[in-house]
């Protein structure tokens, strides 16, 4: 049987909980979920951190063993990273300290799923066995800079096997870092399904649609925002909640005491945000750039019919007229038109419903087949 070592931050740990969960059917696999101090997870979220920083067993955490069911977290290993800047020395004897115990395990396959910082170039020496997930095939307009760009080509640049989660973006992905088309491999992502553990609140009297996560530029919230407005006009007890934390980038005032826009700006944890979306109508995704995104596959946790941009690869996720509806991005009279349809259409919602279900629960995008996928396809190629 391969065995795996599975290195991930816990932000993508929303995607990491149910993808290993299948994955162990499969292959022994070793999760290093890596952890810096005061960081926020999705499905792994740490309230206490240790002293010191160093490799902790998976089995002394609280926020791994609830998750005892789905993952072997006697096969679980926290990368503790306590220093704040990423030159500190002890990040690189955390690093170093890794490496050896990749070294001693004698990994088959080694997992990432994001960029090395430059403190972990010491795993390099691994590259050959490595993989990596790749996230963000190019990154948001928000964040993009010369620098970070200028790095990333040189870290793909180092490494020999890819995955994305789109086939929008491949040929794309290809041709900017010159890589080789067999090394790229096209998989999928799937529903949060970890998420519906956790109990849910009591539906509110109203009907809302939702748009959560980190708010930045890119996210197109400066359109959402009037969009709802012209929605108000035709459905005045229908509502909008937008709920996660961030800086908003442009002039919220105008709608900071409407009663049809609730801004709720702070971080909601997992069990918070179950509620949000067990409870909506249907999600809205406005974004102005995008590669493919989570809160989709948390809102299909619930079968929860979505409206997205025609952005990067959210047409793959949300298929228009079949999971949900796809708008141009920018345009608030599409997107206002968007959500009538989903306010004013009771059973094409629940027609959605019913596909997501079908599609994401044991159909094509079923967590079960994308590792059978994964393991086929890129574990079994890369040990031979």
């Amino acid at each position: 049987m391969l065995k795996v070592a599975y290195l991930s931050p816990i932000y993508f740990s929303n995607v990491d909980i149910p993808f290993l969960q299948e994955m162990k059917e499969h292959c022994e696999i070793h999760f290093y979920p890596i952890v810096d101090y005061g960081q926020r997870g999705c499905a792994i979220d740490f309230e206490d951190f240790p002293t010191h920083s160093g490799l902790y067993r998976g089995e002394d955490f609280q926020e791994i063993r609830v998750f005892s069911e789905l993952i072997d977290i006697s096969k679980t290993t926290v990368v503790y990273r306590k220093e704040k800047h990423s030159w500190a020395l002890g990040n690189l004897r955390v690093t170093m300290e890794l490496y050896r115990r990749l070294k001693k395990e004698n990994y088959d396959i080694i997992h990432v799923t994001e960029v090395l910082r430059y403190f972990e170039w010491p795993l390099l020496q691994f590259r050959k066995k490595m993989v990596m997930s790749v996230h963000d095939p190019f990154l948001h307009s928000s964040m993009w800079s010369r620098v970070v760009e200028s790095y990333h080509r040189i870290m793909y640049r180092l490494l020999p096997n890819f995955i994305i989660f789109n086939n929008q973006q491949k040929d794309d992905f290809i041709a900017t870092y010159r890589m080789k088309r067999k090394n790229v491999h096209v998989s999928s992502l799937s529903k949060y399904s970890y998420l519906t553990a956790f109990p849910t609140a009591q539906a509110p009297t109203y009907h809302y649609a939702l748009f959560f996560g980190k708010i930045r530029g890119y996210k197109g919230l400066e359109y959402l925002f009037p969009a709802m407005d012209m929605v108000h006009k035709k459905h005045p007890d229908f509502k909008l909640l937008v709920a996660g934390s961030g800086q908003y980038y442009f002039d919220i005032s105008p709608y900071s005491n409407c009663d049809y826009i609730q801004i709720l700006n702070r971080f909601f944890r997992d069990s918070e945000l179950a509620s949000l979306l067990a409870n909506a109508d249907f999600i809205v995704c406005p974004y102005n750039d995008a590669t493919q995104s989570g809160v989709v596959m948390a809102a299909y946790a619930y079968d929860k019919p979505c409206i997205v941009t025609e952005v990067g690869g959210l047409p793959e996720m949300v298929e228009h007229g079949k999971l949900g509806i796809v708008v141009p991005p920018r345009d608030l009279h599409q997107l206002a038109q968007a959500m009538c349809t989903m306010i004013e259409q009771p059973t094409l919602l629940q027609q959605f419903a019913n596909d997501i279900h079908a599609e994401y629960s044991s159909g094509r995008f079923a967590w079960k087949n994308i590792a059978v996928d994964m393991y086929k396809n890129v574990y079994l190629k890369m040990s031979k």
